[in-house]
């Protein structure tokens, strides 16, 4: 499971039930579970929604934080293991296909993919990058979009 904290609550993935719960940090209790796509692995918050990455379906799911109702399920591509919201967007990497890449939380549309190499899974934004990991070349990929 994957945490993410934004406007008073607690969301949280539920990688075998393929949903996204809420939970009220006032009252410590369950007041939405969402459904999203197939084995959400990661999520984070930004731009007025909660967004998930779909590991098995190469997905990414958009949230409304007012709402709690998804707003759109973006294909990715083949296998969506992280997922980061700052200056640039939303950020997602797809572990399988060796990229990374951007959304625009605007549109909802793919800007932008980056190749980066094979078995990805870390992501972090900063210093005005993005920072991809990969598990098995043990390795860091800086991509600065523009740069």
């Amino acid at each position: 499971n994957s945490l993410a904290v934004a406007d008073g609550a607690v969301w949280v993935t539920s990688f075998y039930e393929d949903t996204v719960s809420r939970i009220d940090l006032g009252t410590n209790e369950v007041t939405a579970t969402v459904g999203v796509g197939i084995q959400p692995i990661n999520i984070a918050v930004g731009a007025g929604s909660v967004w998930v990455a779909n590991e098995l379906d190469g997905s990414v799911t958009r949230i409304d934080l007012a709402t709690e109702e998804v707003v759109r399920t973006i294909t990715i591509g083949t296998q969506a293991t992280n997922v980061a919201v700052g200056p640039g967007g939303v950020w997602v990497v797809d572990g399988e296909d060796g990229t990374a890449v951007t959304i625009d939380p605007q549109t909802d549309a793919v800007t932008g993919t980056y190749e980066v190499g094979a078995n990805l899974f870390g992501l972090a934004l900063g210093d005005g990058s993005a920072w991809v990991a990969s598990f098995t070349s043990n390795t860091v990929t800086r991509i600065t979009p523009g740069g």
